[in-house]
């Protein structure tokens, strides 16, 4: 629409109309959901999820920009902004794809290593008949949604219990903040995450278990 208005072609060009509105409409529709989020923070004291409040502005201004480079232009600087735009999409386009994982989110890359660590607790379950598995609070929600998916383990649902309780014959924890931990508990380390510090732990007096294992 700003491309267009430069040389007033939206008024004879009906698409260059339609996307001027649809323009408008994105924008007012940016506007308007940030001045609620901001109402109901500032009034309701909502709280906000940290660091992805704003994610719903990503595809919204991503169309805002294309319906600008869309829009007709026909003095030079407004097709040499249209290009500008096109060009700013085009490098946008590359960033999203080079930021593609297949495997876990940027955000969480602590839990990059978990579906390994849920095939080795499974051996775990298949072969030695070990139920009593927990997992500190950075684990459990992730190793729940693959024990649902499976449905070929008995263990029971992976619950938040803070501080790990003693006693148990499998700890899936982080490996530097539970060193301590793991010595007071008299364990160890038969798996070692690839890319990130967790661990699988068991008891070091359980003959039954080998030296490591894989997933």
């Amino acid at each position: 629409m700003i491309v267009a208005g430069l040389d007033d072609s939206w008024i004879r060009n009906p698409a260059a109309r339609w996307l001027g509105k649809f323009t408008i409409a994105l924008i007012a529709i940016v506007a308007f959901t940030v001045l609620l989020h901001w109402l109901a923070f500032r009034f309701d004291h909502l709280a906000l999820p940290k660091t992805r409040t704003g994610i719903f502005l990503l595809p919204l201004c991503t169309l805002i920009a294309a319906a600008i480079a869309a829009s007709p232009a026909r003095s030079v600087f407004s097709r040499w902004l249209r290009r500008g735009t096109t060009a700013a999409m085009a490098c946008l386009a590359f960033y999203f794809l080079l930021c593609l994982r297949t495997s876990y989110f940027e955000e969480y890359q602590w839990d990059a290593d978990l579906k390994d660590v849920y095939g080795v607790i499974a051996r775990l379950n298949h072969s030695y008949g070990i139920t009593d598995v927990t997992a500190n609070a950075l684990y459990y929600s992730p190793l729940d949604f693959y024990r649902i998916i499976s449905k070929r383990e008995t263990f029971t649902e992976f619950l938040d219990c803070g501080v790990p309780p003693s006693g148990k014959s499998v700890y899936v924890i982080r490996w530097p903040d539970y060193q301590a931990f793991m010595d007071q508990e008299k364990l160890r380390a038969i798996y070692h995450g690839t890319s990130t510090d967790i661990v699988v732990a068991v008891r070091s007096d359980d003959p039954r278990l080998p030296a490591t294992i894989e997933p």
